[in-house]
């Protein structure tokens, strides 16, 4: 008898599973559409620090460095369309 049930229940299973779908049917999408303010929010990041403790000194030594290297490359551009040097003009 308990099989009898058992296999008549999952013989009812299979038939709705098979059941096709209406023509046009489309299911649904389980989220409602995220509005205009939570779509741009997810663009927005938070500006990351350098999380490195630097003194006085060494931000001076990086900035330095920094126009140092900024200016090389400038002098190397300047030279370049002097002379005509396409391969490192600006």
């Amino acid at each position: 008898m308990f099989g009898f049930k058992k296999k008549e229940s999952q013989s009812q299973q299979v038939v709705e599973k098979e059941k096709p779908l209406p023509k046009g049917y489309t299911p649904k999408k389980g989220a409602p559409t995220p509005t205009r303010k939570e779509a741009q929010a997810r663009h927005y990041h938070p500006l990351v620090a350098d999380k490195t403790k630097l003194t006085r000194e060494q931000k001076k030594e990086r900035r330095a460095r920094a126009r140092a290297a900024s200016d090389a490359q400038w002098q190397r551009e300047q030279k370049a369309m002097r002379e005509g040097d396409e391969a490192h003009m600006p």
